[in-house]
């Protein structure tokens, strides 16, 4: 983890401290039934959580994918609205 304003990332012991908290989280709420990464720096390690867990999980990465392949061949990227914007009928 970065703390203190260090410049480099020790990878090994985030990987440990992401997959240790993912395994409290399904232990301390086993009717978990998945695990989101919201923040954009834990997709490294997804596979880890998954790996330890047997949850699914989630993250940035997953999103863009799933929406990718949402998506018609050709298509242009989907619209997304604010929660905040009202939608007005024609």
């Amino acid at each position: 983890m970065l703390l203190g304003d260090e410049l480099e990332l020790d990878v090994d012991a985030a990987r440990e401290e992401h997959v240790r908290v993912a395994r409290r989280l399904a232990s301390d709420y086993p009717d978990v039934g998945a695990i989101v990464l919201e923040c954009t720096n834990m997709p490294p390690y997804t596979a880890d959580i998954q790996r330890e867990t047997g949850l699914p999980v989630f993250d940035i990465v997953s999103l863009v994918t799933l929406v990718h392949g949402a998506s018609p061949p050709g298509a242009s990227a989907p619209r997304v609205l604010s929660p905040r914007l009202s939608v007005r009928p024609l």
